[in-house]
């Protein structure tokens, strides 16, 4: 059973073209879903200003009243705000010049970052070029130094050989010049002629062998120099490979950079936002501004507020008005009417009191005139009847004079009540053109403005796409593995390249590798270094993640359980109850086995007795382990 509590390593790591352009593909997704919700975001934004103006326009057809005054003090604070901008007209012209100085200095920048870009690119190239010169010369120099090396001693084993020749050569001079002294004859002369003959050749001989000595003690000293030449190369290729490195480092510092600036001009943006396209202004003069603005639109909101509380109160005072003067008027109405009636009556009466003096004057008359009518004949009585006839045909002539004279007056004042009911209608009828005009005035202004904060909002949508474009190419510049990936195998494809063609030119087998063959391993090397590098960080922090799960369960076993639990290296579990420290128990889960350790007399007597009932009688290690930490409170309970 393998109890190691390390996740293990897979047996292939190889990095697929296909998932770095899934992945790409699903950063580009990503991206995409980000704009449709920041565009529904937008719509949803106007949808509900939308809604708003509806409901607005609702509520100004609803609102009546006259606000004549209210439109008036609007336009007062309107002609306030248009002064305000034309004072604030010199900031704004200040912040439009910061601005254009902020454009040129960025030009600038994107220049001198292409500049040094170029002059980066161009220096490492040349370096790469110079390193690998530096390497094949070097590897070269390192032959011949070989070469060189295995020649030194063989010379110097000649020259071991000569001068042991040499000396035995001068053992057999001091034994002739010992004949020679003790055999001083003819024959002996031929000898010593021949021996000095021969002498004097081993001489000549051992001065060339001194030639050639010092000839190879010369090629010595250039192997020397060669030496030092390839360990000041080898230094040299260690510092431009420092140079490189520290390239990289420039390149990914430059990158950095660029996301600065880029986070920089999106916060220009957002302040370009607010501003016309040709305004150079500076953001301090700006921040001045508009703190000056804000304090001004405080104050002008402040005197907008008792303005408007006073037009509520005008308006309030002005329907008390109203409504007083709706009910004077109608007083007034039933009064004209009561004191119509009051004089038709009065009229009438004074028709029916004259009536009754002329009936009373014509019956004095008749009384008077009664006892001469007695005295006269039929013909006077008729006469007398006639005239009465006649009487009343002009009491009633009279009477439908005045009656058609009273209908005239009474018509004429249903007239003039008519008159005064259009002439209500006309008021209340320019009280509603004066409120619609006033709505449709407000409805206008924030028109305006939505379509302003419409204009803003898609300026900023355009400069998130521009600087999230940005962003996506610095971030590939700087940290892209798929380009990685195709820089090295197209090096590995140069190196291969090379190679094919230095063994294509050696035709014959040599035990010598070219050049070419060790690049190509040396960056084979060097990329299985990279991924064994990678895998070694994942397996880094995979173990970082399992010690922290692991303790956590740990913890949780010992706040739950009531044991701290300890893996050992064998794959054993060490268990310590957290209510005694006086003993512990080894469990093997491989082999089922359970030992005691560091246990005293009274802790080992009922771990026995509960391991005789719970393990041995019913085979149940949980239920041991429970009753062994009731078992161990008590007694801490009992101890206290």
């Amino acid at each position: 059973m393998d109890s190691s509590p390390f996740v293990e390593r897979p047996k292939s790591f190889i990095e697929s073209p296909v998932l770095e352009v899934n992945t790409l593909k699903f950063q580009l997704k990503d991206l995409e879903n980000q704009l449709a919700l920041e565009r529904l975001q937008h719509e949803e934004a106007i949808e509900a200003l939308t809604k708003e103006l509806t409901a607005t326009q609702k509520k100004a057809d609803e609102l009546s009243g006259d606000q004549l005054h209210y439109y008036e003090a609007h336009k007062e604070l309107k002609v306030q705000l248009e002064a305000e901008q034309k004072e604030n007209k010199d900031s704004i012209s200040a912040l439009q010049k910061e601005n254009q100085q902020l454009k040129a200095d960025l030009t600038r920048y994107k220049d001198l970052y292409e500049d040094l870009r170029a002059n980066d690119d161009h220096e490492l190239s040349v370096a790469k070029h110079k390193k690998k010169s530096l390497e094949a010369e070097i590897q070269k120099l390192q032959e011949m130094n070989e070469e060189f090396v295995e020649e030194v001693q063989k010379q110097v084993e000649e020259v071991r050989n000569l001068r042991s020749i040499i000396n035995e050569r001068d053992e057999e001079i001091d034994v002739l010049h010992s004949k020679i002294h003790n055999m001083p004859s003819a024959n002996d002369i031929e000898e010593t002629t021949l021996v000095s003959k021969k002498l004097a050749e081993q001489v000549e001989y051992i001065q060339e062998l001194e030639q050639k000595n010092l000839a190879q003690s010369e090629q010595i000293k250039q192997l020397h120099i060669t030496k030092t030449n390839s360990e000041i190369l080898k230094n040299e290729n260690t510092t431009l490979k420092a140079k490189l490195a520290k390239v990289d480092e420039l390149n990914d510092v430059n990158n950095d950079l660029n996301m600065e600036l880029l986070q920089l001009k999106q916060e220009r943006n957002k302040w370009k936002i607010y501003l016309d396209e040709d305004d150079d202004v500076k953001i301090e003069e700006f921040v001045k501004g508009y703190k000056a603005l804000k304090n001004e639109s405080l104050l002008l909101k402040s005197n907008f507020g008792r303005l408007e509380s006073e037009l509520k109160e005008s308006k309030y005072k002005y329907n008390e008005l109203f409504v007083q003067h709706e009910t004077l008027q109608k007083n007034m109405n039933a009064l004209t009417t009561a004191s119509d009636a009051l004089t038709k009556l009065n009229v009438e009466l004074e028709q029916q009191r004259d009536l009754a003096f002329e009936e009373s004057t014509f019956l004095r008359e008749q009384l008077k005139n009664l006892d001469t009518a007695m005295a006269l004949n039929e013909s006077d009585k008729d006469k007398y009847v006639a005239n009465l006839e006649s009487s009343v045909e002009e009491y009633k002539a009279k009477i439908e004079k005045l009656t058609k004279e009273n209908t005239k007056e009474v018509s004429n004042k249903r007239h003039r009540s008519e008159v005064d009911d259009d002439e209500d209608t006309m008021r209340n009828f320019q009280n509603n053109i004066s409120s619609l005009e006033q709505s449709n005035f407000d409805l206008e202004n924030q028109v305006t403005r939505l379509m302003n904060e419409n204009a803003l909002l898609i300026k900023k949508l355009e400069s998130i796409e521009d600087i999230k474009e940005q962003k996506i190419r610095i971030l590939q510049l700087r940290n892209n593995p798929f380009m990685k990936d195709q820089l090295v195998k197209r090096e590995q494809l140069e190196v291969l390249k090379r190679e094919n063609d230095d063994l294509l030119k050696k035709a014959t087998f040599t035990e010598t590798v070219p050049l070419s063959v060790y690049e190509s391993l040396q960056l084979e090397n060097q990329e299985l270094e990279r991924k064994i590098h990678e895998l070694n960080k994942r397996i880094q922090r995979l173990r970082e993640i399992f010690a922290d799960k692991s303790r956590e369960f740990v913890d949780a076993i010992n706040s739950v359980l009531g044991y701290n639990v300890e893996f050992q290296k064998t794959g054993k579990l060490t268990l310590r109850s957290k209510f005694s420290d006086q003993g512990s128990l080894v469990i093997d889960p491989v082999n089922m086995t359970l030992k005691k350790h560091d246990m005293n007399e009274g802790f080992d007597t009922v771990c026995d007795r509960l391991i005789d009932f719970w393990i041995r009688e019913r085979e149940n290690l949980p239920c041991f382990l429970a009753a062994l930490t009731l078992e161990l409170n008590e007694l801490g309970q009992s101890a206290n």
